[in-house]
């Protein structure tokens, strides 16, 4: 298995303008870390590419949050399969996670599903969780509301198409493609097809619903019309937003589009793209002007766009083993300058007639597919709101802003390339890191020092721990207890304490002895020049969570944020509770940065910061 470190997520301001808090970042970690313990099952989640839940990439696992006066750094490890051992492990991993996560949503709305939908399913039920917790059966929803799916009812139209005027005058959007119907009180769905790989699993289009919904009320004389999801039915109170931190958003457009000339342009993905997104290329066709007949009022010259993309692999989320290619037809009205007509369709192709697509254009490729058309705008729809839609349709797909003529900088934005630091980057004068993780290894009744290193003298392995120099050395030495524990004291102006561990009993009382005690120690020992930079641990237990407090950087620092520490880390507490407090403290002491920060990697595996040493040490005591 490769295992890489990672940061997660942090608390800065996200492109969304949305700010999550370290008290969010750590009580995420805690709840789940708390219920795998507790269930003896691995900690993490499943590791996805491009958000699609049928694409599972590994595994993720964080482990911390490590803290410095820019920002805090959630952080992890990352592992990807290499063999196909590996990959049995994390697809069992995945499917164990899908399970307990769908089970412990679902639990709070069992009732309602069984009493309020069961009675009205036909086929044989299942309970499905997303944008709501639902009900699953084959025509479920069909079934309940004939009006919205009949070809042959009033407001659906030959393409199984609703009337989305007449299903917000019935319903209430509670979100993008999510709509309450309140005489039944029931959720309905827009189409799964709306969905990565055309899957329940994964999340619906928010983008598009969002800016196809726009477009529609923004012109009382556009007719709009949706594909809703004719197998589930969910309950309201389960409906919570789903949030993706993937930044897709409708660049700002203009109206030109007369300038662009006709015929078929191909554009490729680059092999990095064609990896995450799973896109092989794009096809995009504008036909010449022709003129039509419009009825009583005379004739009207229009351009017909079509688009369709060509992906790399099947679509899980198909009945059978097809390539569920997005499609989208367009008619551009000269007199008008806006877009007359728009639909968006899904093309899914069986695997001989993919291989003739894919070999061929689109001006010469047949339509041997089995077409499933999700959504369209008939009305004078404004070329910049077209633009929209049309890029929030083909979300993930990045060539298509770019052939659309978006500004640079939207571009630069949808495509962000990582930040060239500016000068070396190196860890700051004082970070601190909560790792949280299993339980600790040895928990003794009183306060004690792990001795987590080991030194071989001639034929015997004894086990060793760095305690420092002065009045440092003198306080982990009284915690050192009767064991047959060598000692190691730092040169070069640089330690690495081993780590202090918490009885469980009396614990804010033994956290204060250690903070208060090492605080002082450590700004003596720098004072005295005996010490320059530390690095400091300590551990306890929480709720069955071991939880792992290290702060590093100048010694003076250290000691100061320890002694400041006291009265605000309280380990009887979950680390969410007084996470904040530390950081704010921690900020208010460290110097402003002047580099670029360089997190400590390794911290994710050693479950600490461990400052790096120039030469080796030696051992003494």
């Amino acid at each position: 298995m490769e295992v890489t470190e990672g940061i997660f997520v942090t608390d800065g301001v996200n492109r969304y303008r949305m700010l999550l808090p370290l008290a969010g970042l750590v009580s995420s970690m805690e709840g789940p870390l708390a219920t795998a313990i507790e269930h003896g099952v691995p900690a993490g989640m499943p590791l996805n590419l491009a958000h699609d839940k049928c694409r599972v990439a590994g595994w993720s696992v964080a482990r911390g949050v490590y803290i410095a006066k820019d920002m805090a750094r959630q952080v992890g490890a990352l592992h990807a399969p290499e063999t196909d051992e590996d990959r049995g492990q994390i697809k069992a991993l995945v499917e164990g996670f899908n399970l307990a996560y769908t089970r412990t949503q679902i639990q709070p709305y069992a009732d309602f599903l069984e009493t309020r939908i069961r009675p009205l399913a036909s086929e044989p039920m299942r309970y499905w969780h997303g944008e709501a917790s639902a009900a699953f059966a084959p025509r479920l929803a069909a079934a309940v509301y004939p009006e919205f799916f009949d070809v042959d009812a009033e407001f659906v139209d030959k393409d199984g198409l609703v009337d989305y005027s007449e299903l917000l005058r019935r319903t209430r959007q509670v979100q993008p493609g999510v709509f309450h119907e309140p005489e039944r009180d029931l959720l309905l769905f827009a189409h799964p097809y709306f969905r990565r790989s055309m899957a329940h699993a994964n999340s619906l289009n928010a983008f598009v619903l969002r800016s196809f919904d726009a477009a529609a009320r923004a012109n009382p004389e556009t007719t709009a019309r949706l594909r809703l999801d004719p197998d589930l039915l969910g309950s309201p109170g389960s409906a919570k937003p789903v949030m993706e931190l993937e930044y897709w958003h409708g660049p700002r457009y203009d109206d030109d589009i007369e300038k662009i000339p006709s015929g078929v342009s191909e554009h490729g993905s680059t092999p990095g793209e064609r990896v995450y997104s799973g896109i092989s290329r794009t096809h995009i066709w504008w036909k010449d002007p022709e003129t039509r007949y419009n009825g009583g009022n005379g004739m009207r010259r229009v351009r017909t766009f079509e688009i369709e993309e060509l992906i790399e692999d099947p679509s899980p989320g198909l009945d059978r083993e097809e390539y569920g290619c997005r499609y989208a037809h367009a008619e551009y009205d000269l007199e008008q300058r806006a877009i007359s007509h728009f639909d968006g369709a899904i093309r899914a192709y069986g695997g001989d007639a993919y291989l003739e697509r894919i070999d061929a254009r689109i001006d010469r490729a047949g339509k041997h597919s089995r077409y499933t058309k999700l959504f369209r705008l008939d009305g004078a729809l404004p070329i910049s709101n077209w633009k929209v839609v049309l890029t929030d349709f083909y979300r993930g797909n990045r060539l298509l802003p770019e052939y659309l003529g978006a500004p640079q900088n939207d571009l630069a934005q949808i495509s962000p390339q990582e930040d060239e630091p500016e000068g070396p980057s190196a860890l700051p004068l004082l970070s601190a890191y909560l790792a949280l993780g299993n339980a600790l290894r040895e928990v003794q009744p009183g306060i004690a020092v792990l001795a987590d290193q080991r030194i071989l003298l001639g034929d015997k392995s004894l086990p060793i721990a760095e305690i420092g120099r002065g009045r440092t050395a003198e306080v982990m030495r009284q915690w050192l207890g009767e064991a047959e524990v060598a000692t190691m004291q730092g040169r070069e102006g640089l330690t690495n304490l081993a780590q202090v561990v918490l009885p469980e009993k009396d614990i804010r009382l033994a956290w204060r002895q250690v903070a208060e005690a090492l605080g002082s120690a450590i700004r003596d020992d720098s004072d005295e020049k005996k010490v320059d930079s530390i690095s400091v641990a300590i551990g306890w237990m929480i709720n069955q969570v071991g939880v792992t407090l290290s702060v590093a950087g100048e010694a003076a620092l250290v000691g100061q944020l320890l002694e400041a520490l006291v009265p605000v880390v309280r380990p009887d507490e979950m680390p969410s509770v007084w996470i904040e407090d530390l950081r704010d403290l921690l900020c208010k002491i460290a110097p402003d940065l002047d580099a670029p920060v360089a997190w400590p990697t390794q911290a994710v595996h050693l479950g600490r910061i461990v400052l790096e040493r120039p030469v080796a040490e030696p051992v003494t005591g």
